[in-house]
């Protein structure tokens, strides 16, 4: 990659040694890398799990903490706070009121004494955990009909004509992933149910290039964004 004269580079043991200073309470899960060794990353499981109406439903959802980095100048150093729905593993990439979800660390001159002050702005974790179980509770209980549900797939995928044959099996499978989706069968109905059938597609149907543009899609690509706005 080019990059500019104040670029640091920072060492896959300076991103793992960052994640170690964030844990409070969690542990490593799963760690990797993509694109020849030039994206990094590590998933913490945080000790914080949101559970949905546990005398109807019963969903769980687990919170992470991703660390990821670049070594090509693509991507800065970031932190996220990231949902996953149990049942399915759906990745909840939601946009909650007041709550940020992502810590974003440029590679310049002064990112060691900037990645030594993350862990404090990461205490947005707690707060994401308690306002996402609000705003996941309230939509379990908000009722949606089909054909709410339907113009929502409409809105979120018609980036062309809407008689577009490609962005009609977009939405016929979107649609599909709603009602019979992993784990939709008891929120069918709901505004979580269509958050999760939405999800469900980006992460489990959709068709990617290859791994790589999957995992840039889904952390904060064009699915992200669909999600988002979902």
């Amino acid at each position: 990659g080019v990059v500019g004269q104040r670029y640091q580079v920072v060492q896959n043991e300076d991103l793992f040694q960052f994640g170690d200073a964030l844990l409070d309470g969690g542990r490593w899960e799963t760690a990797g890398s993509i694109k020849n060794g030039t994206v990094v990353f590590g998933s913490l499981a945080l000790d914080r799990e949101i559970v949905l109406d546990p005398s109807g439903v019963g969903d769980k959802v687990n919170t992470y903490l991703l660390v990821h980095t670049s070594h090509d100048g693509s991507v800065a150093i970031q932190a996220s706070v990231t949902p996953v729905r149990v049942v399915c593993q759906n990745t909840l990439n939601m946009a909650l009121r007041q709550t940020v979800n992502k810590v974003a660390i440029r590679h310049s001159t002064i990112v060691k004494e900037r990645l030594a002050d993350a862990h404090k702005v990461l205490g947005i974790s707690k707060l994401f955990v308690e306002e996402a179980q609000e705003t996941f509770n309230y939509l379990s209980k908000k009722y949606v009909s089909d054909d709410a549900v339907k113009e929502l797939i409409r809105t979120l995928f018609n980036d062309q004509e809407r008689d577009s044959t490609r962005i009609k099996n977009i939405e016929d499978a979107v649609l599909e992933c709603y009602f019979t989706g992993v784990g939709q069968q008891k929120i069918v109905g709901t505004a979580w149910g269509a958050i999760n059938g939405i999800t469900f597609y980006l992460d489990h149907v959709k068709n990617y290039r290859n791994e790589a543009t999957k995992f840039d899609n889904i952390l904060g690509g064009s699915s992200a964004a669909i999600a988002t706005k979902a």
